[in-house]
């Protein structure tokens, strides 16, 4: 069974939450798997350490869950990007599409600018 058979069989749907329309994907199973946990971030790191990437950025709070030990396992630093109310000090605002997020960063220090696809 491949990594994704794994993950799409345990990841529980919850239809109408946290409202009528939005099918929720419960990831509490995989959270209490710590093997499965460790396949993933094994599968994910191979997969991206060819990218020689300079960061890995998390969007709350799902995205902390996976992203931290992610950029433990590659060496790189963790970027926490927070809910524009969770903001603590004065950042940039990123567009998010939820579903579908896809975020090229380059890390300079503490400040986040974006980088075109090449």
């Amino acid at each position: 069974m491949t990594i994704e058979d794994k993950v799409k069989s345990i990841i529980r749907d919850i239809p109408d939450f946290p409202k009528p329309g939005i099918l929720f994907k419960d990831i509490t199973p995989i959270m209490q798997d710590f093997k499965l946990c460790a396949e993933i971030i094994e599968d994910l790191k191979i997969r991206i350490k060819p990218m020689n990437i300079e960061g890995i950025a998390g969007i709350e709070s799902r995205g902390f869950l996976i992203g931290l030990p992610l950029a433990m396992a590659l060496e790189v630093p963790f970027i926490l990007i927070r809910k524009r109310e969770s903001y603590l000090i004065k950042q940039s605002h990123i567009r998010m599409i939820l579903n579908m997020v896809r975020l090229l960063l380059k890390c300079r220090l503490t400040i986040l600018k974006p980088v075109s696809e090449s």
